[in-house]
């Protein structure tokens, strides 16, 4: 099977070819733990085989991505340092690093020079660029020095960069609290309320892994590496115009967007929703929400009350309710 590989920047093939005969040699001296000893899901228990899928296809996406992983050095060898990178879907990936790509090593004379510097690195967690990756041999090749040369673009943009300045970016990890973007060599977060002025349920609604995004710059806390995002600051906030444009008592019309138990949501413009909560929904009993209006619904609902600051949106289905300015 042909090898997927990288060229590496300011090296010819020869080094690349003499690199990896380093790290066959090594490994002949030195045995690697099998994968699927390796890889396991956060509670240690042995990887499931759908596991070690997802882990490969993540680092695949990594890798076709050129994006930078974080990885823990487990243990070391006479050509670099085995690392465990840890993937998204909680499993494991065991990683190699050979020496000739790591950052601040000095030529070592002696055995004792050696295991002192490539011991001396076990438990430091790296910042790694996949520079070569094959399933079926197991090869998963990293490389701290070129991660380091974004790092060093990341310390640039932390001077440069200042709150309310707009920059781009690429969408490079998705969670339940927001989306990590990489700004170039330093990732900034997109909390998940910070990514529309509409309610969102999860930022995979909203947002992809590898899109670019145009984002605006919230808060920086540079020893921390930490930058903090906003998309949908780069637009008009709706709620200052609603007040203006909505009146208490008005009739609107709006799209039933989530229905729960304590009532339904109704999207009456961009970025702006309105509760109608359960006992406005309709006149006498009923068993839940959902027997009253669906999602998708078109309905025309009075105005109860507006709070532009709070941004909250209260309205009525009931045309009976009396309506108090």
């Amino acid at each position: 099977m042909e090898v997927e590989g990288r060229p590496i920047d300011g090296t010819d093939d020869g080094y690349w070819q003499s690199l990896l005969q380093d790290i066959e040699l090594t490994e002949a001296r030195v045995p690697r733990p099998r994968i699927e000893e390796f890889t396991a899901s956060s509670d240690g228990a042995a990887a499931s085989p759908n596991l070690l899928d997802s882990a490969w296809q993540w680092a695949k996406d990594i890798f076709t991505r050129d994006e930078s992983v974080e990885g823990i050095v487990m243990n070391f060898n006479r050509g670099g340092l085995l690392v465990r990178v840890a993937c998204p879907n909680g499993g494991d990936l065991p990683g190699f690093v050979p020496a000739s790509h790591m950052v601040g090593l000095t030529r070592w004379v002696t055995d004792q020079d050696r295991v002192g510097q490539l011991g001396g690195r076990i438990g430091e967690q790296l910042r790694l660029k996949v520079i070569e990756l094959n399933r079926e041999q197991n090869r998963f090749i990293l490389s701290e020095r070129l991660a380091m040369g974004r790092q060093k673009d990341g310390e640039r943009l932390l001077q440069t960069i200042k709150i309310g300045d707009t920059i781009k970016g690429k969408v490079n990890h998705l969670t339940e609290f927001g989306a990590f973007v990489d700004l170039g060599g330093i990732d900034g977060l997109i909390h998940v309320s910070e990514i529309s002025w509409e309610r969102v349920n999860h930022p995979k609604d909203m947002l992809r892994l590898g899109q670019e995004v145009q984002v605006q710059v919230v808060s920086i806390d540079a020893p921390k590496r930490r930058i903090q995002l906003s998309v949908k600051r780069l637009r008009a906030d709706p709620w200052i115009a609603a007040a203006q444009k909505y009146q208490v008592g008005q009739v609107i019309e709006g799209v039933i967007t989530n229905v729960t138990d304590f009532g339904a949501f109704a999207k009456v413009d961009d970025g702006l929703e309105g509760l109608i909560h359960a006992t406005e929904l309709a006149e006498g009993d009923f068993l839940h929400p959902r027997s009253v209006v669906r999602e998708g619904e078109r309905v025309q609902a009075r105005i109860v009350s507006i709070d532009s600051v709070r941004h909250r949106l209260a309205l009525t289905l009931r045309s009976s309710r009396p309506v108090m300015g």
